[in-house]
C-alpha cells in the first residue's frame, strides 16, 4: 500500500496501512502515562483521532507528533519488526520513514 502525505501548515496528514496503525497503537497507545512527553502524548491524540479509510487509516499530526513519528516511534518499530522477522511491516516502516 502507498503511503501518501499531504504538507498542511502546521499538519501533516498520511495513510498508513492497518498493520502499520495496529503496532503503532499498540506501541504508543498502550504505553503511554502521566509522565509521558508532550509530543508523544500529541502523537497519541492524533492515532486515537485518526479516520478509518480503504486499506488503512488517514492520521493528521502536528508538527511535535510528527517529529515523535520520525524519531521515535518509526525506529522502534523498525528494530522491532526486524527482530520479530516481520519483514513486510519492517518493510512498510523503512518505506514511510524515507517519505517523512
Amino acid at each position: 500500500m502507498k503511503s501518501f502525505i499531504t504538507h498542511l501548515s502546521e499538519a501533516h496528514t498520511f495513510k498508513i496501512s492497518r498493520a502499520m496503525y495496529d503496532e503503532l497503537y499498540a506501541m504508543e497507545v498502550d504505553t503511554l502515562t502521566n509522565h509521558s512527553a508532550a509530543d508523544k502524548k500529541s502523537f497519541v491524540d492524533s492515532l486515537t483521532n485518526s479516520k478509518k479509510v480503504s486499506g488503512g487509516y488517514n492520521i493528521t499530526v502536528e508538527t511535535d507528533a510528527w517529529r515523535y513519528l520520525k524519531d521515535n516511534a518509526l525506529p522502534n518499530i523498525i528494530d522491532i519488526t526486524a527482530d520479530a522477522g516481520n519483514h513486510a511491516l519492517n518493510r512498510s516502516a523503512r518505506t514511510l520513514r524515507s517519505k517523512l
